[in-house]
């Protein structure tokens, strides 16, 4: 089980309320001089995150540390602006315009190109898929795959890749897209098919194969030992309890989880017991901080 901290500095709030009446818009943000734009960056993490900085300033430098490292790793880490540069657009999306419910769609809320990869699903089978859904908002489709093409724009130019070659790769991730979403209105069974090893070819299918050479116990045995034929985390300086409050807090909200999952979906009683521990696991890599039990 996992649920984010509420001090967590990867805390991000991608859609953010509309800007204050008296900040500029996006529009007349990109025409800014560096030093306007900077005022215009700041504002809109401080608008959102001044708490949380507040709260743990050190991971917050940390984390703008990351950001710095290259052009990908700032939209990474910088949604909320792009999500604010969006929202202040909205009027200008033809397909929101021209389709009211084109605006109340679940999206995957942070859908770039770091968020794909491979997972094994309920029934065993390792998929090729989007993951960390976390950012999940109901919001304008058109945010998502916004967000995905900006990313494979950012990556394709990161490689030196001429202005013709990315063009033709997200016009190509576009129709593959549109295509994809057109199947799926006119066969409701594709919506519930994997992309796993036996019906992918190339670089993807490569990867899926590659997948089945780990294993969940590889994975645990980096967190946890063995006691008494039970496996107990490993308590570290990124490894520690939860107090009894957020303890109690955790196991609630678990219990109110189990209740939305439809009786088709739902597997047997003993696949949803909650183990004794409930540790606090900071991921250094992405100065991020999970519960897990």
């Amino acid at each position: 089980m996992s649920s984010s901290s509420s001090t967590n500095i990867n805390e991000r709030p991608h859609h953010p309320p509309p800007p204050p009446a008296n900040s500029k818009t996006s529009t007349q943000s990109t025409d800014l001089n560096d030093e306007d734009r900077l005022k215009y960056v700041l504002d809109t993490f401080l608008q959102n995150f001044s708490d949380s900085m507040r709260l743990n300033p050190k991971g917050w430098r940390g984390r703008f540390r990351k950001m710095s490292a290259d052009e990908f790793a700032f939209y990474r880490g910088a949604a909320v602006l792009f999500y604010r540069d969006l929202f202040s657009q909205h009027s200008q999306d033809r397909w929101v315009v021209n389709c009211a419910k084109a605006s109340s769609i679940f999206i995957h809320g942070d859908l770039h190109a770091g968020n794909f990869g491979t997972y094994i699903d309920r029934f065993g089978i390792i998929n090729f898929d989007v993951n960390d859904f976390d950012e999940g908002y109901i919001g304008p489709f058109t945010w998502d795959v916004k967000r995905l093409l900006v990313s494979l724009n950012i990556i394709a130019f990161s490689k030196a890749f001429c202005d013709k070659k990315i063009e033709k790769i997200l016009e190509c991730v576009l129709r593959a897209y549109l295509t994809e979403i057109y199947a799926y209105c006119q066969s409701p069974e594709k919506r519930y098919e994997p992309i796993c090893s036996e019906n992918t070819t190339g670089h993807v299918n490569l990867l899926l194969k590659k997948s089945r050479l780990g294993s969940k116990e590889e994975h645990l045995d980096k967190m946890t030992y063995i006691e008494n034929y039970e496996r107990k985390f490993i308590r570290s300086d990124t490894i520690t309890d939860v107090d009894d409050v957020t303890r109690h807090q955790l196991l609630l909200a678990f219990q109110e989880y189990i209740q939305t999952i439809p009786t088709s979906k739902k597997e047997a009683n003993w696949a949803y017991k909650v183990q004794n521990e409930i540790v606090y696991l900071i991921r250094i890599k992405k100065h991020d901080a999970t519960y897990y039990r």
